[in-house]
């Protein structure tokens, strides 16, 4: 019984601690240049923690490996991932970002990382499962082929952000009015790539439900979640741009996935 509640008390920690503002309680948002070596370490000791608290429930975590155990494995390590961007504080939109170019390009590296990780996990699981899957299930590649280029696109374009800037204001345009172009320009793409990867993740935690690899009331609890970040891609899209909070933060994105893949870890390994 002590055994049961030890297990429950750490996922409720594991499940909130990527996303919890733990670090923005020791740094300025955003982190500045003279923190910024500070939170990277920080975080990476927040992820050994995550670490060993998974290591105390699945003493097995880096053995015995498997496409299932490979796809709970990236999911967790992609909560590690996205903490650190979603931490940094809002990104710099206008002059401010040139001294602080360096944090602003890890930012955006990062979560083209994630969008990795993320759209690597899945087809392990296909490639192992495809046999057993029916053809609802396979469709599952329609919104990843679509929705990860887009992706990619999105954060590469934000990577680049510092440069297109700097032509923009070598142009004699002011700053300031530079981030108003440069979202309303992408503002489509940008919330579809978003939508697209609430569908994936929706439509994934369907087939682990369907297939018992993970409990029902999880699935559903995850589902919940991903369709309440559907509807606030639409609300931004037609109705308001400050419903972009929060559900359209990419790290919040990813939030379902990374829940998933601690409930795979949860579960009996499956053959």
């Amino acid at each position: 019984m002590i055994k049961k509640i030890i297990i429950v008390l750490i996922n409720i920690v594991l499940v909130l601690i990527p996303f919890f503002p733990i670090t923005e309680d020791f740094f300025p948002a955003p982190v500045g240049n003279s923190d910024f070596v500070a939170y990277l370490l920080s975080c990476f000791g927040i992820s050994v923690l995550m670490i060993l608290l998974m290591l105390i429930i699945k003493k097995d975590l880096f053995t015995g490996f498997y496409n299932l155990k490979s796809t709970a494995l990236l999911l967790f390590f992609l909560g590690m991932l996205v903490m650190i961007p979603l931490h940094l504080g809002p990104p710099r939109i206008d002059e401010a970002i040139f001294p602080s170019v360096h944090i602003e390009k890890t930012r955006y590296a990062l979560l083209i990382v994630a969008v990795l990780i993320f759209f690597t996990s899945i087809p392990l699981f296909l490639k192992k499962y495809w046999s057993i899957l029916k053809r609802f299930d396979k469709l599952i590649v329609v919104p990843i082929i679509i929705c990860l280029p887009i992706l990619l696109w999105d954060n590469y374009d934000s990577f680049m952000i510092s440069e297109k800037l700097k032509d923009w204001i070598s142009s004699g345009k002011s700053g300031k009015d530079f981030f108003e172009q440069f979202v309303g320009a992408r503002k489509y793409w940008h919330t579809t790539g978003r939508l697209l990867t609430y569908v994936s993740i929706i439509w994934f935690a369907v087939i682990l439900m369907h297939h018992s690899f993970i409990k029902k009331w999880k699935g559903i609890v995850i589902g919940v979640f991903g369709i309440i970040g559907i509807v606030f891609c639409f609300l931004f899209l037609f109705v308001d741009n400050n419903f972009y909070f929060p559900f359209m933060i990419p790290a919040i994105v990813m939030a379902p996935a990374y829940w998933l893949g601690l409930s795979l870890l949860n579960e009996k390994p499956n053959p």
